[in-house]
């Protein structure tokens, strides 16, 4: 996709193919070193002095391809030496954390996130009857949606014309945009789950770069999951406004998914929320109703032929 947008060369991934074309990055520096590195935009921040050593660099990627023809993929770290030596040097109980839920950590609300997280985890059904081709569960594992709890009412302040966009951008030129050690569909996953949760709708100046970060995720089933996710976080957020899950206030909200079939016996996912004394079910009717639409043809990724789910959603008051 043009222009690519993650703008960080730190946890980029390429295929194999695409790294030994090294044609075109030769033609590029040569055409930084013939403005003596200004007023060309063939490489972005490549000075004169990085664009003359890409011939030597090539010669050994063509080398390397050679001498490891097993390797498919390659992926990028800036600053791996100094940084791997720093690394080793942590505690191994340090090392094993995920980078991700490390750097949202100091984004969370009151320490609650990890039950934010459980009550998010739970919309995601048990099982599959969808095949390999929908294989969300490894996808939205645990430390994505802990960071994506974290973040979730971080632009809270913003108005609401903001919101979306703030969020969308959060991940490549907002709060996380300096952390390291994240790949870059992780940055692209929470950036586009964060936007879902504000509603998703972005300004025309947005909707490229919203396009082009849906290219760096590898399945268009995990488009759909994401605007799921969203809207259920959005609800979510309507019974804990404050972002605080105290203990015992689970019992506030719980939710319950699972694959079953609709009245005309095709697949559904059904959605159960119950709601505790204090919660008013129908004040949040409109939350609710994003939820289902979420599952109707029409907003499913590619149309009424594309990828989605059909969502039945059922709301049990609690104490009625």
């Amino acid at each position: 996709m043009k222009p690519y947008p993650v703008p960080v060369i730190n946890g980029f991934k390429v295929s194999r193919k695409d790294f030994l074309s090294t044609s075109v990055v030769k033609a590029a520096a040569a055409a930084v070193l013939e403005s003596d590195g200004e007023g060309s935009d063939d490489i972005f921040r490549v000075s004169a002095r990085r664009a003359g050593q890409v011939p030597a660099v090539a010669f050994l990627v063509n080398a390397l391809s050679q001498a490891l023809p097993q390797v498919k993929e390659i992926r990028f770290c800036q600053g791996g030496v100094r940084e791997g030596y720093l690394f080793s040097s942590l505690p191994s109980e340090i090392q094993a954390q995920h980078p991700l839920v490390v750097a949202t950590q100091p984004f969370e609300t009151r320490g609650t996130s990890p039950r934010m997280a459980d009550l998010l985890l739970s919309a995601f059904p048990e099982g599959s009857n969808t095949g390999a081709h929908d294989d969300y569960k490894a996808v939205f594992d645990r430390d994505l949606v802990h960071a994506f709890a974290n973040l979730m009412y971080y632009h809270s302040s913003h108005s609401k014309d903001l919101q979306a966009t703030s969020a969308l951008r959060s991940t490549t030129s907002g709060c996380l945009a300096g952390v390291h050690g994240i790949l870059h569909e992780s940055r692209a996953l929470l950036g586009l789950m964060l936007c879902a949760r504000w509603g998703g709708a972005v300004p025309p100046s947005d909707e490229s770069f919203k396009r082009n970060l849906e290219q760096v995720v590898e399945s268009r089933w995990t488009l759909w999951w994401i605007n799921y996710i969203g809207a259920v976080a959005a609800l979510v957020s309507e019974v804990y406004p404050a972002g605080f899950v105290e203990d015992g206030g689970a019992d506030r909200m719980r939710i319950l998914a699972k694959w079953d079939r609709d009245e005309k016996g095709r697949s559904a996912l059904i959605l159960q929320f119950s709601f505790g004394q204090g919660v008013d079910a129908k004040a949040l009717g409109k939350a609710i109703k994003a939820v289902e639409k979420v599952g109707k043809k029409k907003k499913w990724i590619g149309g009424k032929d594309g990828s989605g789910h059909r969502v039945e959603v059922i709301v049990v008051q609690i104490g009625e």
